[in-house]
């Protein structure tokens, strides 16, 4: 799931910063992610001093206020030219002044706010987290789509749903192709092989049985030859792959 890997994972981290509110565990996550800020040495330094800071506090909580104060001290000591006191004070300003909206509206900020933290970073993306990143943007898109049907959200509900769609939706990197492929029967009819397993064509299986619509009348489903709507059709269709199969390589094992 999109949720899962390291950029779609930094990326719902980062919008959880609204919520002004910090455990140790996201407070961590966040401030060592590679995917927002700069990464210079005197940067990195600054973060790992105020994450050392914030442990001796010895919180159960790190209210966003306190961390604030901290990171403009420990700033002004060590990297007075660092943009992150200026970059919590905004989303301290934000997660104040944003109070419920429709989901595009939240779209909008949440694009604003990864912006702001200058996501996903200096360094150039590999080909996967791109892919991570365009799906991304697919992913809010999705989100920004519910307007219509949620109303108006508190914070907690829009980033509930779309940690949600960034759950359900799959990331499967893309890569060449290798001299294996696993097939469904629909996929490698047609095709050609140097050798060919056809696998899972038990009786049982093979042809599938039938399963028409339960929402449309059977008699009219068979009549159109609808898809899974008789075992004649499945029978048929069964028989014209299978012979599809059999053709595709000199070397086939069933």
């Amino acid at each position: 799931p999109l949720a899962k890997p390291p950029i779609g994972a930094a990326t719902l981290q980062l919008l959880e910063t609204l919520r002004d509110t910090f455990d140790y565990s996201a407070l961590r996550n966040l401030l060592f992610s590679p995917f927002w800020g700069t990464e210079g040495a005197e940067e990195q330094h600054l973060r790992s001093t105020l994450f050392r800071r914030m442990q001796k506090q010895e919180l159960r909580e790190i209210p966003g206020s306190v961390l604030r104060t901290w990171t403009e001290k420990l700033a002004a000591e060590i990297a007075p030219e660092s943009t992150l006191p200026a970059q919590l004070n905004q989303l301290g300003d934000w997660a104040r002044r944003w109070q419920r909206a429709p989901a595009e509206i939240w779209a909008q900020r949440f694009s604003e706010l990864l912006t702001r933290l200058q996501w996903p970073g200096t360094r150039n993306p590999n080909s996967q987290e791109y892919q991570q990143l365009m799906l991304w943007e697919q992913a809010l898109e999705s989100f920004a789509g519910l307007t219509e049907f949620s109303g108006a959200l508190p914070l907690n509900k829009a980033l509930q749903l779309l940690r949600q769609i960034a759950s359900r939706t799959p990331f499967q990197a893309e890569t060449r192709d290798g001299p294996l492929q696993i097939l469904g029967v629909l996929e490698a009819g047609g095709l050609a092989f140097h050798h060919l397993r056809l696998v899972g064509f038990g009786q049982q299986q093979w042809p599938p049985p039938p399963s028409p619509n339960p929402m449309l009348p059977v008699q009219w489903q068979k009549d159109w030859k609808m898809p899974r709507a008789s075992a004649e059709r499945e029978l048929e269709l069964a028989q014209q792959l299978t012979a599809d199969l059999l053709n595709g390589s000199a070397d086939i094992v069933v």
